[in-house]
This record gives C-alpha cells, sequence and structure tokens, in this order.
C-alpha cells in the first residue's frame, strides 16, 4: 500500500534490529558510492492495481540475475503482535547477538561463506563480504539473502527487480517462466514491524523507504516514541492486496499455493482470520499435519501440543493460563482436539492438506486483506467504565468483499460491512488541533425498533488515509461491476469546517442485506441517526448535543 508522505535520509549506522516477528538484517559495511539521495521522496497513495503488477520480461530477468544472488537461512522464532502488543523485541537486549537455527544455500558462488551482519548481531559466521545485501522475507520464516554486485547502488534498485529476483530463487522453486509470471501478479514486496505495515509499488526504492522509516511511524505509526524510535522494518514478500481472489482460486501450482498456505497460516494462528474456536481447531489440526507429517504416538502427545499450542491455534482457542493446572489431555481441552486432528489417517498428501487450508481460509472476510492499525471508543456501561474510559485497539481489514473492523486478540470482528452497506468518509485534524488523531467515519443502515436508522462508527487511527484510500479504490471496483459512474474522489474535510458537519449521499442500497451485521453492534460506541438526519442516540462524543438537528457525518473527535 502506499501513502503519501516526504522523506528523507535517516540514518548513517544501519544495525539489525529485531522487528517482533524476525530479526532484520540490513546490509552494513559496503562502500558507500556517491549517489545522491534525494531530499524528498514522495510516497504516493496507491490509486491502480495495475501498477502493482509486475511485468516478467527477459530483459529484466537477465539484468536481475546478473547483479542480485541469494541463500536462504531460517531465523529463530520470535513472537509478533499485529498492534505492536507484548513484543519479544521489547524484551532483547540490542547488543546481543541472536543466532540463527540452521542455514540452506544452493544458490550464487558469490554468497558462498558471506552472509551479511551487523557489529554485535551475527547471522552467521561466515566470512563477511563488503558487496550490500538485502534479506527478503517469507512467511515460512526463510530469509533469503541478496547480494548485490558491486557496481549497483543499492538505492537504485527498485521494488520490481528485487521481486523478480526474488522469484527467480532457486529456494522458491518458481522454475518455469510462466509461473514466475504468475507469481509476480500474485505476490508483492512489503515493508513491514510491528507499527506500520506497507505495500510496495514496482517503481519503489525499498532501500529509500528503510531508510526514511522514521518519517513515515511520525506520520502513519502507532505506537510510543521509544516503540517507533526502535522500530525496523523487514522487506516480506507477501500476497498483492490487489490480487483478485477469484483468480488465485484457480492457481494450481503446488510451490505458490505453499507460500499463499503459510501466510494463510500466520494470519489464522495471530487472530487476523477471526472464526470460530471449532474452525480453529481444525484449521490448527490440518496445519499439524502438513508440518508434522504421519502421526508420531512417541512425540505427538497432548503434552506437545499444549506446549506448542501457540504454534496451531490463535489465541483465544487456546488454554488458559488456569488451565495449564490441569492435566495435559483432558477431554474437551485444546491440545486434546488437536491430537485428535493429528491422529486422523493422512489421506492426502500435504500438496493437498494445503489446498484444503486455503479452501476453508478463503470464505474467512478478511482473507487476502491489507490491515490497518486504529483505535475505537468503548461504550460507557458502568461507573468503572466511565473512570477508565479508554479507546480499544483494533485492526481494520479492508480487501475487495468490505472493510472490518477486528478486535483481533479475541479474534473476532466487531463489524463487518460490505461495500453495499457502507458509506464512508475521512476526517483530519485541523490545524488548532494537530496533535489529534485522523477518523475514519464509517456509516451503515440498520433496522431498529421498526424505524430504519443510520449507524456511525468512528475509527481514529494515524492510517486512516491509507484506509480511505484503498477502500476509494474497492468501492469504485464495486460500482464498476454495478454499471454505476464512479463519482468524483471525495474530499478530506477538517473537522472544524463552516457548517460544522460533513455530508455524503450513502453508496449503500436501501435494501441491501443486512447479513454482514449480526455483528458485536453492542461492543461499539456508534452514533444514531434518523432518515432526516436527526441525532436519535450516541455513545461517547456521539452522546452530546442531542437536540441539534445535523446530517450523517458529525462530531469528528478533537
Amino acid at each position: 500500500m502506499e501513502h503519501q508522505s516526504e522523506m528523507g535520509v535517516y540514518g548513517d549506522t544501519p544495525n539489525v534490529q529485531n522487528s517482533g516477528n524476525y530479526i532484520t538484517i540490513i546490509p552494513v559495511d559496503y562502500t558507500r558510492r556517491g549517489y545522491q539521495m534525494q531530499a524528498e521522496y514522495q510516497y504516493n497513495e496507491f490509486r491502480s492495481r495495475e501498477e502493482y503488477y509486475s511485468v516478467q520480461s527477459q530483459k529484466l530477468q537477465a539484468e536481475v540475475n546478473a547483479h542480485l544472488y541469494s541463500v536462504s537461512q531460517r531465523l529463530p522464532h520470535l513472537s509478533y503482535s499485529p498492534l505492536g502488543r507484548h513484543n519479544e523485541w521489547d524484551k532483547h537486549d540490542p547488543h546481543k547477538p541472536l543466532q540463527s537455527e540452521s542455514k540452506e544455500s544452493n544458490s550464487s558462488d558469490s554468497l558462498e561463506k558471506s552472509v551479511m551482519g551487523s557489529s554485535g548481531s551475527t547471522a552467521s559466521s561466515s566470512t563477511v563480504t563488503s558487496n550490500p545485501v538485502t534479506c527478503i522475507y517469507l512467511m515460512s520464516r526463510t530469509a533469503i539473502m541478496m547480494e548485490m554486485s558491486s557496481e549497483e547502488v543499492p538505492a537504485n534498485v527498485t521494488t520490481a527487480r528485487f521481486l523478480n529476483a526474488v522469484l527467480a530463487t532457486e529456494e522458491l522453486g518458481l522454475s518455469q517462466p510462466s509461473t514466475r509470471s504468475v507469481a509476480a501478479n500474485v505476490f508483492a514486496l512489503w515493508m513491514c514491524s510491528p507499527l506500520l505495515e506497507i505495500q510496495l509499488k514496482p517503481h519503489h526504492s525499498p532501500w529509500k523507504i528503510w531508510a526514511n522509516w522514521q518519517k513515515l511511524l511520525l506520520r502513519y505509526g502507532h505506537g510510543s516514541e521509544s516503540k517507533r524510535r526502535r522500530d525496523q522494518p523487514v522487506l516480506r514478500l507477501q500476497r498483492n492486496v490487489f490480487f483478485p481472489k477469484h483468480i488465485e482460486e484457480g492457481i494450481k501450482d503446488s510451490r505458490i499455493q505453499e507460500l499463499l498456505y503459510e501466510e494463510a497460516r500466520h494470519n489464522v494462528v495471530t487472530g487476523r482470520y477471526p472464526l470460530e474456536s471449532a474452525q480453529a481447531v481444525m484449521l490448527g489440526g490440518l496445519q499439524a499435519r502438513i508440518q508434522l507429517g504421519p502421526y508420531d504416538p512417541h512425540r505427538h502427545t497432548a503434552k506437545f501440543f499444549r506446549e506448542h499450542q501457540d504454534k496451531y491455534l490463535p489465541k483465544h482457542a487456546r488454554s488458559g493460563r488456569w488451565a495449564q493446572l490441569l492435566p495435559a489431555g483432558r477431554k474437551g481441552s485444546p491440545e486434546a482436539k488437536l491430537l485428535e486432528q493429528a491422529q486422523r489417517p493422512p489421506a492426502a498428501p500435504p500438496r493437498k492438506l494445503r489446498h484444503k487450508y486455503l479452501a476453508h481460509t478463503r470464505t474467512l472476510p478478511t482473507y487476502g486483506a491489507a490491515f490497518f492499525q486504529g483505535q475505537i471508543e468503548q461504550p460507557v456501561r458502568s461507573l468503572t467504565s466511565l473512570l477508565t474510559h479508554e479507546d480499544i485497539p483494533v485492526l481494520v481489514a479492508v480487501n475487495s468483499n468490505g472493510v472490518y473492523v477486528i478486535d483481533d486478540t479475541e479474534s473476532t470482528v466487531l463489524l463487518g460491512l460490505l461495500y453495499e452497506e457502507l458509506s464512508w468518509d475521512i476526517g483530519l485534524p485541523s490545524e488548532e488541533h494537530e496533535e489529534s488523531l485522523p477518523c475514519l467515519f464509517l456509516q451503515f443502515m440498520v433496522v431498529e425498533n421498526g424505524l430504519r436508522v443510520s449507524k456511525i462508527l468512528q475509527v481514529f487511527s494515524r492510517q486512516a488515509s491509507m484506509m480511505d484510500t484503498l477502500i476509494e479504490h474497492f468501492a469504485g471496483e464495486y460500482r464498476k461491476r454495478l454499471g454505476q459512474e464512479t463519482p468524483s474522489d471525495h474530499a478530506n474535510y477538517d473537522y472544524h469546517s463552516d457548517s460544522g458537519s460533513i455530508s455524503l449521499p450513502p453508496l449503500s442500497r436501501p435494501d441491501s442485506p443486512q447479513r454482514r451485521l449480526a455483528n458485536k453492534l453492542s461492543r461499539l460506541a456508534l452514533a444514531t441517526h434518523d432518515g432526516r438526519g436527526n441525532l436519535l442516540g450516541g455513545a461517547g462524543d456521539w452522546g452530546a448535543d442531542l437536540d441539534h438537528q445535523r446530517p450523517s457525518w458529525i462530531l469528528p473527535k478533537h
């Protein structure tokens, strides 16, 4: 994803930093060249899907192979929270090296014993080369180390070249050019950290974006100042958010399916794909059969699955803290259910099991979404909640189907809206309230006490403009499918406009099905309006001045 931001030079001494889920291996100790870094690097907001698609050409591939080489490396397990909570890097001593578990290489001789690291951090005991090396991480926790030739200027290497180079490595097994061409459309490179995730355009320079990461965090990053200061991104190969799901379902190549499976597995276990506990156990059992192979009664015990349940189940489906005091494998426990799944005879090879796993996750509402961090107000229900009235951290998932507000710690969809049910707008802080968070407004219609009324939810987030841009793209695609003319782009309004309000015609249809709204509306602070724009009720900031007639878009938080 792309978002408009001023970019500048950041840092003169790259360091290996722990970024939550991975150890980031950034090129160091190379001879700096006399290239000019742009003082301001425009990071434009995305608008079209086509701009993300990489074109695989023989000329480009030859150029890539001439200058970029790779080696794969397995990295140690580190926990990752999409909201930046409870990260292992908060506990890790940055001066203590993180050792690799294993190393496999079957690529170019130029990396024969030259894995790059920084002072105090060791990725390998091998001899260090002076050529710059960039790591591209797979969701399978494998790092592809891309070494550039001495003639290459790192800041001039584009995302498209890195993507084509990593897809051509032996580690990925995409041997056929036609398969790599498909993969270049299915996947994209993302710059990710616990505080911010961005899909890069083909013409972007990952090195420039990495160097200016702190400026992006200042504008879009969620988290304390100390976390932002310590945050370092990694370059990851992930699913292209714009790639159509119905086309993906027709891809039969096992290596592409394996990459998609690893990403889906990660999103299930981290709670980004909300699902019921029974579904989580079923998928965890499939994962166990894929990764562990045939059932071994000596290794795959109830105790084993209890100790490793965080690798197979999202948090809400695991045993609680007090359950650890009870005997392992008791009836109905998560580890007993996983064991039961693992004991099933393997009726299919891993390839078919991965296909089954993907087929199930593709039915989940947030599959293939881009995820943004935000916060919402919690309704005041008691004196205690009034005194401890804190916003609730959420993830906002945006894909081609709709917009979903998620409590990822509970793996719960608080609100899910299809584009046919949704109107939205964005509010930006005024000059007098620059410290305020931008706000995304989500409006939808419900029937309440026999009356058709509109509800509005505010999501406060530094990433509101990023959400707005992606929603605009997918809503435009939806309008095209309906044969409607796409309206002109709506403006970003200040909190304190002359009229004190913002009004937009609804995108949703009056008879739109509300099947997606059987969510957790009682857990949301919502404003309620009648058809004339009268505020009937609200929670939090919405509860003030009920007698004033207002249109739909009102009272942004400040």
